[in-house]
């Protein structure tokens, strides 16, 4: 679907949650794909996304809704700060071995 999406060239990029569901691996491809992408192309991403770690990674502008409504809309930096928990992202170097209880 994103290859559709992009085949055209546009300058405006909606994706909807494209990264439910699929493993951490492709989620990482896929967000340093865009990256690269809105990089090289000045392409604008309009993402929506239940990942927070989605937001930090790839985004500048967050806008927050509940149940239609804007709760808040500014930068991810600020939006960050406002928020009333912490948030941490483990990452590991290697796979955790399957035998592993």
């Amino acid at each position: 679907m994103l290859a559709r999406a992009l085949i055209h060239e546009p300058k405006l990029l909606i994706l909807d949650e494209p990264t439910a569901g699929v493993d951490v691996a492709l989620r990482r491809g896929m967000w340093e794909y865009l990256q690269k992408l809105q990089k090289e192309t000045g392409m604008t991403i309009l993402l929506t996304t239940h990942y927070l770690e989605e937001v930090e990674a790839l985004c500048d502008h967050v806008t927050i809704l509940d149940h239609g409504r804007v709760v808040t809309s500014d930068s991810v930096k600020n939006t960050l700060a406002k928020l009333e928990q912490e948030v941490y992202i483990i990452e590991i170097d290697s796979p955790v071995d399957e035998s592993f209880p």
